[in-house]
Formats: structure tokens, C-alpha cells, sequence
């Protein structure tokens, strides 16, 4: 049998198809693509290779995310299976290098995400304890993750990795530090 390892990839037109079918899934289960606003209409019509190139060069402006460090958006991927499927895009890593007041309703620090098909398998969990030396690459020694207290999922994964709760806010949302190195 054949161990299937994940990891972190640079966004990248080779793995076009695949991350066109993870955003098919997000938009199907989740009711958009989880790709910074960007409809599948966008992504398939001219839009996805400058968006794949602004990412991977860290050139696509988000909020926290210090333009021109690339390694910033990340793809959780699964290599080919036995039976020929893939590779596959499970998921996707963004570290924030500076909490700036647009990502406390966004995630903090890191904001990851499994798309619908492959939740509940603990691919989450997965990628989270693989992020935190991604983070420490980027110079962050803790991160601060920031969810809903209702995302009870969200909440689990990051008490998995040995997030620890440093506050609750009056929007209800749960802020946890978590260090990047043991």
C-alpha cells in the first residue's frame, strides 16, 4: 500500500485542474469559491492565471500580508492515487504577517480552510500542526488564530494543535495563541 503524503504547495498553473475542482467543491458546499472573492466564472474565464501568479509571488494584495514575500498562500495538496485521481488541492494555508483590524473577523494570523468533500477526516488538524513551521519561516514565533465560538470545528482543530484560549470577545469570537515552534 502506498503511504499518500500531503503538503504545502506554491500556487501554481500545473495544478490548475485541481484547484478548479477544489473551488468547485467550496462553491458547491459552501456556496462560493474560497478564492478571495473570485466567482468561478472569474477563475475560468482569463482571471485565474494572474491570480495563481499574484499569489504564488505574493503580489495579490490582502489585508496583513506584506506584499513581495512569496510562501504567503499556500495549497494543502495530495499527491496521484492508485487509481488515478489527482493530484488533489484539499485545502489552503494563508499566513497574515501583521494582525491589522481587518483579520480579526478573518482568522488572525493564519487562516486555513479544508474544502467540503474532505472535512470531518482531519485533514484540518493536519494542516494547521504543518502551518506552524510555515509561520515560523515568516517570522512569527506565536500566531493568533481568531473563530467564531460557534465554529465549534474551527475550535476543536485549533485546541488539537494546543491552541490556548486567551480571550473571548463580545462578538463572540475565540482568540488563541498558539506558538510556532515547540
Amino acid at each position: 500500500m502506498v503511504t499518500l503524503v500531503r503538503h504545502f504547495a506554491q500556487p501554481s498553473m500545473v495544478l490548475r485542474d485541481a484547484f478548479l475542482d477544489a473551488q468547485r467543491d467550496y462553491a458547491s458546499g459552501d456556496g462560493a469559491p474560497d478564492a478571495d472573492g473570485l466567482t468561478l466564472a472569474d477563475l475560468t474565464q482569463g482571471t485565474l492565471a494572474s491570480y495563481i501568479d499574484g499569489t504564488a509571488n505574493g503580489l495579490f494584495p490582502r489585508p496583513g500580508v506584506r506584499i513581495g514575500r512569496p510562501g504567503a498562500e499556500l495549497w494543502w495538496v495530495g499527491p496521484a492515487t492508485e487509481d488515478g485521481n489527482g493530484p488533489e488541492v484539499v485545502g489552503r494555508l494563508s499566513v497574515r504577517h501583521d494582525l491589522v483590524p481587518a483579520l480579526h473577523n478573518r482568522g488572525g494570523h493564519l487562516w486555513f480552510s479544508i474544502r467540503p468533500s474532505r472535512r470531518r477526516q482531519g485533514l484540518g488538524t493536519e494542516l494547521l500542526r504543518a502551518a506552524l513551521p510555515v509561520a515560523a519561516g515568516h517570522g512569527l514565533d506565536v500566531v493568533t488564530l481568531i473563530c467564531a465560538a460557534t465554529n465549534t470545528a474551527a475550535c476543536r482543530t485549533i485546541e488539537a494543535v494546543d491552541g490556548e484560549l486567551d480571550r473571548t470577545d463580545e462578538l463572540g469570537r475565540r482568540w488563541y495563541k498558539l506558538p510556532t515552534r515547540p
